[in-house]
């Protein structure tokens, strides 16, 4: 959208004129309806084909907590559940759906239909991308048809809304809020934005009490709902305060006399937002309270927020994860605050002149405020973000570009706007056409990034080779495929960045183990307990490494100080049994194993070592009730197996023993565990019955 044009006849009737168009747009213009159809299957198909290939990729980073460990996604009814067994409107508190129930509640609806398969919840994402995109493209089209543009887009509006709509459906920067799943917070809300605002236009322009009266409902319906996916949602009553205020009334005064019913049920839905974050939620992540100041916060926003407009212009490099510095010093922020700024005075100048343009960088401001307002530590700048300022700012450029097309076209002889074919529309039409192309190439290398929790950060590690939070998080997506060894030398790029950091020097030490190398991990696992000594965690961690290293007495007080410093853990009695194991005092490391399930029923490791211990004792029924409880708890605790087979051979139980590895040996190759799919076949060719002799 763009400045208004100054027209003598501001009431005059805005019906589209084709005199003087091409023949083609005549018969266009006679047939709406199949224009529309034509232009959402065009839509649908492209955003498909684009989303299609990555519909089957993989749950990401915080797409474990969101959905697969979510108890309270589990059940659609009851709602609200109970404190054992949360419904979903109750979600996990800390989770990235805390104080967000109707994203929560979606979830819910995509496991009643396909469990944690990704594929639901990535087409439930697209699809509500779709309608969003939709919604887009009516309210440019109807807001460039008001009287406030003087007709100036008459015969261009609907082109124009379409344009913009597919250009932000396919935008590579919308595709972090679209194909994380998570991130449905983001696309919620800005379903619920536009539905506002679409409702809101009805209401303005309806013309009977029952009419408005719905339209009213469904308004503050679409706010509220909004309210509960996102906290963002909180500027939507301002902003439809400000759109009316800009584009039909010309005052804030009279926007609030003419429409005071609905402006009065915008703001009570504040009241559910207050409720909802009344008890905190995310903040763990988010607040003035955690170790960074306003001051270096708002100093650090001032680039990122430059660097969000680069990305809408030129979206390239897109990354998971954005490491940049904090700007603690006045001196080193100036030239950004100096950019902020200049544009912050600009968009409040041109508001104040009823611009359409200091309009829509003022919503952009506004979608944009609370993050930069507020600190969230977790992650300094994300795309997700931009999701809905994208399509302000594409909305703006589109239009714009038709005004420049128009003026230029208008200074040649031969161009006027009465011309059998309307040249600038047609301009705009193939330059959109040439970016759509290389927004979708762009698009479609950006999701294969997103197939897998290993692809997202290693797309993002070229760029950002100095982030601790990158190199662990590459680190963590190869041990959980199995490939510890691979993971060390990025759990160790990160132990150098950040010395001080104990996540880091965690997963080296337990890479260094997987790998074979516990005795370099003690030095990780000491550090570690230097860092934090009153932590359980850190006990346990170098007691764990002492057994694996050979060196069970000395674990003995780190693992007892661990019990004393958390009594109700179960890890530190699981490997005080492996410390009695190792010791070869068994009946005692029996009662440790036990102790950990008393305290951990559903911890598969307890229930293998302990199915271990006993038959080791020669307990071997108990051994094979304990060692089938631990592959149930987890099928792919492949250290069950062999015991297992073992216990049912001493049992006279061939075929199960047979069977079992059997099973577990497919379930490696699934997995890509090649050692114990190695191993497991290395067994079967020993116990395999061979064939009789002819």
């Amino acid at each position: 959208m763009a400045q208004r044009k100054r027209h003598s006849a501001r009431h005059e009737t805005l019906a589209p004129n084709t005199a003087g168009s091409a023949p083609w747009l005549t018969r266009a213009a006679q047939h709406p309806l199949a224009r529309a159809v034509a232009g959402v299957l065009v839509l649908i198909a492209t955003v498909l084909v684009v989303y299609g290939p990555a519909l089957h990729a993989q749950f990401i980073f915080d797409d474990m907590p969101t959905v697969v460990r979510n108890d309270s996604i589990r059940r659609v009814w009851p709602l609200w559940g109970t404190s054992e067994n949360p419904g979903p409107l109750q979600p996990p508190a800390q989770a990235p759906v805390s104080g967000r129930p109707l994203v929560n509640l979606s979830l819910a609806l995509n496991y009643a239909f396909a469990g944690v398969d990704p594929f639901g919840y990535h087409l439930g994402n697209v699809l509500l991308h779709i309608t969003s995109a939709l919604l887009l493209w009516v309210m440019v089209r109807r807001t460039l048809t008001l009287e406030y543009f003087g007709g100036r887009f008459a015969n261009s509006a609907n082109v124009l809304g379409w344009i913009t709509a597919m250009l932000w459906a396919i935008h590579p920067l919308a595709i972090d809020a679209v194909e994380y799943v998570t991130q449905r917070t983001e696309l919620l809300m800005a379903f619920c934005y536009l539905l506002t605002f679409d409702a809101c236009w009805h209401y303005w322009h309806a013309t009977s009490r029952g009419a408005r009266g719905g339209w009213l409902l469904l308004a503050v319906g679409a706010c509220l709902a909004g309210m509960a996916a996102k906290e963002v949602m909180v500027s939507a009553p301002v902003m439809v305060l400000l759109y009316e205020r800009t584009f039909i009334t010309g005052s804030v005064a009279k926007a609030l006399r003419r429409s005071w019913p609905l402006y009065t049920g915008l703001a009570l839905t504040w009241g559910l937002l207050a409720l909802l974050n009344i008890s905190a939620p995310r903040s763990n992540t988010a607040g003035f309270h955690l170790d960074v100041s306003p001051l270096t916060w708002w100093f650090t926003q001032a680039k990122v927020l430059l660097i969000y407009l680069k990305l809408v212009v030129w979206p390239a490099p897109l990354l998971i994860y954005y490491d940049i510095p904090y700007i603690e010093s006045l001196g080193v922020a100036i030239p950004w605050l100096a950019a902020v700024a200049s544009l912050a005075v600009l968009t409040i100048v041109l508001l104040w002149r009823r611009s359409a343009v200091g309009f829509v960088l003022t919503l952009v401001f506004a979608l944009l405020s609370p993050t930069l307002v507020v600190p969230v530590v977790t992650e300094v700048a994300a795309e997700r973000r931009m999701y809905l300022p994208l399509a302000a700012l594409l909305a703006l450029a589109v239009s714009s570009g038709y005004l420049l097309a128009e003026r230029l076209a208008g200074r040649r002889p031969d161009k006027s706007r009465h011309s059998a074919t309307n040249w600038p529309l047609a301009f705009v039409a193939i330059l959109s056409v040439l970016v759509l192309l290389i927004y979708a190439e762009r698009s479609s290398r950006r999701l294969a990034d997103f197939a897998t929790p290993l692809a997202i950060w290693q797309a993002a590690l070229p760029y950002e080779p100095d982030s601790e939070y990158v190199q662990n998080n590459v680190g963590m997506a190869l041990v959980a495929l199995g490939r510890s060894r691979e993971a060390i030398p990025h759990f160790a790029a990160a132990a150098q960045h950040n010395p001080d950091s104990v996540k880091a020097h965690t997963e080296l030490g337990f890479a260094l183990i997987a790998g074979g190398r516990a005795v370099d991990a003690l030095e990780h696992f000491t550090t570690m307990a230097e860092l934090d000594p009153r932590s359980f965690r850190a006990q346990n961690n170098l007691g764990f490494a002492l057994v694996v290293a050979g060196r069970p007495e000395q674990a003995l007080p780190h693992l007892q100080q661990a019990c004393e410093l958390d009594p109700a853990a179960a890890e530190p009695h699981n490997n005080l049994g492996l410390a009695m194991g190792g010791l070869q005092r068994p009946e005692e490391a029996i009662r440790h194993f036990q102790r950990a399930l008393e305290l951990q029923p559903n911890f598969p490791d307890a229930a293998a070592n302990l199915g271990i211990a006993e038959l080791s004792a020669g307990r071997v029924e108990q051994a094979a009730v304990d060692l089938e409880h631990a592959l149930q708890l987890r099928p792919e605790q492949f250290d069950a197996v062999l015991p297992l087979a073992t216990a049912y051979e001493q049992r006279g139980r061939q075929s199960e023993a047979i069977a079992t590895v059997q099973a577990a040996q497919q379930r490696a190759v699934a997995k890509n565990r090649t050692d114990e799919a190695r191993k497991f076949e290395q067994w079967l060719q020993t116990h395999r019955p061979r064939p009789a002799a002819p």
